[in-house]
């Protein structure tokens, strides 16, 4: 894992768990790590569980309340 940053690092804003990178499904290698935008939640990055679980939903939730 030589391009890959300290995975102590990144933490999400939400749960304070881990940012896993996202690997590329062919070569295995890092393609991002970023995390995911956790707005409306918070102005914050997330892990991906927080992301399909809580930072989805809420979105889908404020298109629906339009």
């Amino acid at each position: 894992m030589t391009n890959v940053t300290d995975i102590n690092s990144r933490r999400c804003g939400l749960c304070s768990g881990y940012i896993e990178p996202l690997r590329s499904p062919t070569t295995g290698e890092v393609v991002w790590e970023g995390g995911h935008n956790a707005l409306p939640i918070a102005d914050t990055r997330c892990c991906n569980e927080c992301n399909v679980h809580r930072v989805i939903p809420a979105r889908i939730d404020q298109l629906n309340s339009r």
